[in-house]
């Protein structure tokens, strides 16, 4: 045991769990308390002989079986194979407990439901194949370089992150505070989604090597990703076609349209330039505009019309009515969404219509968009509305109105909504938890008995599905049994239906 640093206990003899940093004597550590400085002999003496019985022990036969020799700044890797040695049996078993059922057949995508980006594989028992465990290519998911790698290793990790598409978009509502024109946008308080602190590493040497300067948002914010978005336009008084006109010109002078950071598509029915990318607009409630006024901000020779100028734009209008396609494609929309989750709001929001919808709109050269929603319940803003609320079924509902999406063959789906959590409808995790007293019923639904993290995993299956692609993110090794075999049983579906 000479020149080792430290030594943790997993179960230590004595009654306390913790690792024990010594030098490689004890002659040594009797100097090192000395020189302290802050020690009585009384402690000296105490810290001494607890020493002697834990080095006594981790020299022992028993001891060198419980006991992990650490190499601090050398090899973690043992401990981690060790570790994983004890783990995969467990692992093995709870598998085979979640899926050995035959009936359904095992979809490809599933591959990446354990590990990080490492080749799995689950063999017809679907257990985990662990061969070449910890050899280059191998699975290795306990792999400890992401937690002490240096910087060039931890960069590297971001080129495996899973891709991400641009067809499917999800509705958010911004809670948040951003800064007002009089305001500074150095002011923290007014970026507080995107001004996530840089945490320290536990570890103070490992954490000494990262800087935790604060992030200077709006150029430098604290994510991976920069989100890419589109403006919703909700109706406001006075709104007209003219005014949204004005509108889309402030947006453009302004440069919120012409940033990296916004959304553009190509518009297929454009009169002058169909391969030409435009910021998108979703209106909402365009139905309150009269058509012949659409017309005239929307058509190339209407008399205040968009078509061609600097702050030219796609305009996806709502769809209310089944023959909606081709009235949008009359009046100048370049594509047309549903948003409503209820069924019965109206006949594009019924999920049943959505291949004759999607017909209609390709033969009207309108892009189509019907979106997709876990659930709605607005009884907390509008109690006298629940006959509109839709259950969530574990899933069951946004899985069938995603199915019925990809059979309309759709140009993109969205999703309503990440984060409306007055109707109910967020994808973002949610928690148990109770309402007052004074309510009449006193609990808050919630996503049990699956994870916070439940209609997020979902919606990455779907837009797998989609995209045609199989890759999962790290997250999902997380799964508990339940939310993994509903996740799985939702995969076969979405396999043997797309």
């Amino acid at each position: 045991m000479e020149g080792v640093k430290s030594i943790h206990a997993i179960t230590p003899p004595l009654n306390a769990q913790y690792i024990l940093i010594r030098p490689p004597s004890v002659e040594a550590l009797e100097k090192r308390l000395r020189d302290r400085g802050t020690e009585t002999n009384e402690t000296i003496a105490k810290r001494i002989e607890r020493a002697k019985k834990d080095i006594e022990f981790s020299e022992s036969e028993a001891g060198r079986n419980l006991f992990h020799k650490v190499i601090i700044n050398d090899d973690l890797n043992m401990a981690y194979k060790e570790l994983e040695s004890a783990l995969r049996p467990a692992l093995n078993s709870t598998l085979s407990r979640l899926f050995s059922s035959t009936r359904t057949p095992k979809p490809s995508g599933f591959k990446r439901f354990l590990g990080r980006q490492y080749p799995v594989s689950l063999d017809s028992k679907y257990k985990l194949n662990t061969t070449g465990v910890n050899s280059v290519g191998g699975i290795n998911w306990l792999d400890p370089e992401p937690l002490i790698s240096d910087k060039r290793k931890s960069q590297d990790r971001t080129e495996s992150l899973p891709a991400v598409s641009y067809r499917v978009h999800a509705f958010y509502y911004a809670w948040y505070n951003a800064p007002s024109e009089n305001q500074s946008v150095t002011d923290d308080r007014h970026w507080v989604h995107w001004n996530h602190v840089r945490l320290a590493h536990h570890n103070p040497r490992i954490a000494s090597e990262y800087s935790t300067k604060p992030h200077r948002p709006p150029k430098d914010i604290g994510a991976s990703f920069y989100p890419q978005v589109c403006l919703h336009i909700e109706p406001y008084f006075f709104r007209t076609a003219r005014s949204i006109v004005s509108d889309l010109s402030y947006a453009h002078q302004r440069g919120y349209t012409t940033h990296p950071a916004y959304f553009r598509l190509p518009a297929p029915n454009h009169p002058t330039d169909p391969k030409k990318s435009l910021p998108v607009f979703f209106v909402y409630d365009s139905y309150t505009i009269r058509p012949e006024e659409w017309a005239s901000a929307l058509l190339t020779n209407g008399s205040t019309t968009i078509r061609g100028k600097p702050y030219d734009a796609y305009m996806v209008g709502l769809l209310m009515e089944l023959t909606d396609c081709e009235l949008f494609n009359s009046i100048g929309f370049n594509g047309g969404y549903t948003y409503f989750i209820a069924k019965n709001t109206n006949q594009p929001s019924d999920s049943m219509n959505w291949q004759l919808l999607g017909l209609k709109c390709r033969q009207s050269h309108v892009d189509f968009y019907p979106s997709v929603g876990p659930g709605y319940d607005d009884s907390a803003i509008r109690p006298y509305n629940t006959h509109r609320s839709v259950h969530r079924t574990d899933g069951n509902h946004y899985s069938n109105m995603f199915f019925d999406a990809i059979r309309a063959r759709p140009a993109g789906f969205g999703i309503t909504s990440f984060n409306e959590w007055g109707e109910g409808s967020q994808i973002e995790p949610a928690k148990p938890a109770n309402r007052p007293l004074t309510w009449i019923t006193t609990a808050y639904l919630d996503y049990q008995p699956f994870s916070a993290d439940f209609y997020l995993r979902l919606t990455r299956v779907f837009v797998n599905a989609f995209e045609k692609w199989s890759e999962l993110p790290p997250s999902f090794d997380a799964m508990n049994a339940n939310e993994a075999k509903a996740v799985y049983e939702i995969m076969a579906r979405v396999n043997t239906t797309v």
